[in-house]
């Protein structure tokens, strides 16, 4: 669902080099686990990090322009 729009995204010139990572589970249990470890209680979930530290939240599908604008980009 939100893959073509992080494919264009990813194509943006932002002036650095984003890395751009999507997490895969292997079980439910798995699953479960690492979305409490990281507080995600909705898909999708977007967490921006820089400088290893969270600096943002997005829940939800949103076309590319409302995707960029909702993490100030």
């Amino acid at each position: 669902m939100m893959g073509p729009v992080f494919e264009k995204l990813a194509q943006d010139d932002f002036g650095y080099s984003p890395t751009f990572l999507s997490v895969v589970a292997d079980t439910t249990q798995e699953l479960s686990l690492l979305a409490k470890n990281l507080g995600i209680q909705s898909v999708p979930a977007f967490l921006v990090y820089k400088d290893s530290a969270l600096v943002n939240t997005v829940v939800g599908a949103f076309p590319l322009a409302t995707l960029k604008s909702k993490l100030d980009l």
